[in-house]
């Protein structure tokens, strides 16, 4: 998949996310619990996430510097595409930057 169409999904992602978060009035418990709900309405993201593609960060409470979902396998420079706790904000990101995103709370 090229980078626009993972940026895009991944913004796609983020507002199903924000979307189940105030529908449920809780984050998922498990990323089969989110899975389930996007499954008819978002097949591409769906897929994406079920086959590895990009990967799930399912904590709490995130923040704008947390990252939610993530391309799993970096690029060959170590950059990836991250989707932050805010829903919205995806950015390309160096490998320093992920793992202290991984971290926040």
């Amino acid at each position: 998949m090229d980078r626009a169409e993972a940026q895009n999904q991944l913004r796609q992602i983020g507002t199903f996310y924000t979307t189940y978060r105030t529908e449920m009035g809780q984050t998922p418990a498990k990323l089969e619990d989110f899975l389930t709900y996007i499954q008819r309405d978002a097949t591409r993201e769906y897929q994406s996430l079920k086959s590895g593609y990009f990967t799930m960060n399912l904590v709490a409470n995130p923040t704008g510097e947390t990252a939610l979902a993530y391309e799993t396998t970096p690029y060959t420079d170590g950059t990836r595409l991250v989707l932050f706790g805010d829903g919205n904000s995806v950015r390309i990101v160096s490998a320093a930057d992920f793992e202290a995103a991984l971290k926040a709370k």
